[in-house]
């Protein structure tokens, strides 16, 4: 079924009776899957300050290429796109796609934002999408959701793209979340940002 912006806001786990945007779909946890296999995945997992976190080292459909202090690197194959996670200490969250934005990404995007809440309170999301062309509904779908339902404890949330229907998107999520979302219509003035929140350039491999 399709929105008022003719765009289809696909399906999810969870049941919906109508397309409404503030109708949360069921994210990603931890406690879907068993201790013993998280263990062994990412035992020690490095985190946002002190606090553990072990995930499984695939994600439906994705998989994790590399990680370290602050970061974390996943990839779907086909078709190809990256996702490179970067986080720092003080809540402070970045997400850089390039490809097509996968619907699978957004499970460990939350997992972050959801590791800065339980360890600072709050959370302040970079939208780092300028490599990005276009992406799966879902994707749009499940971070808006939880945007809307977290709201109150976002700091702040800032977007840079150069593509015209990703800034298409991000202008309609960020009529939903009250304005939220500051777009960035150059690299300079978002790479401020970023350097102002803590984090460190993108790595690549």
């Amino acid at each position: 079924m399709a929105d008022v912006w003719g765009w289809d806001w696909g399906s999810s786990s969870s049941t919906r009776s109508t397309p409404h945007p503030l109708h949360c779909a069921q994210v990603w946890r931890l406690a879907d899957y068993p201790m013993a296999s998280r263990q062994r995945a990412w035992p020690g997992r490095d985190t946002l300050g002190s606090m553990p976190l072990n995930a499984p080292a695939s994600l439906d459909g994705i998989v994790e290429l590399e990680s370290g202090a602050g970061f974390e690197t996943w990839q779907r194959e086909r078709p190809p796109a990256t996702l490179r996670v970067h986080w720092s200490a003080t809540g402070a969250v970045r997400m850089h796609v390039s490809g097509r934005g996968a619907g699978q990404f957004a499970q460990p995007v939350i997992r972050r934002w959801e590791a800065a809440l339980r360890e600072i309170g709050r959370v302040s999301i970079l939208f780092d999408l300028s490599a990005m062309p276009n992406y799966d509904t879902s994707l749009r779908q499940a971070l808006t959701d939880w945007c809307l339902a977290h709201r109150a404890q976002i700091s702040a949330m800032h977007l840079h793209t150069e593509s015209a229907v990703v800034l298409m998107g991000a202008r309609v999520a960020s009529l939903l979340l009250g304005g939220m979302i500051e777009i960035h219509a150059t690299r300079e003035s978002f790479e401020a940002v970023v350097r102002q929140s803590g984090l460190g350039p993108i790595k690549e491999r």
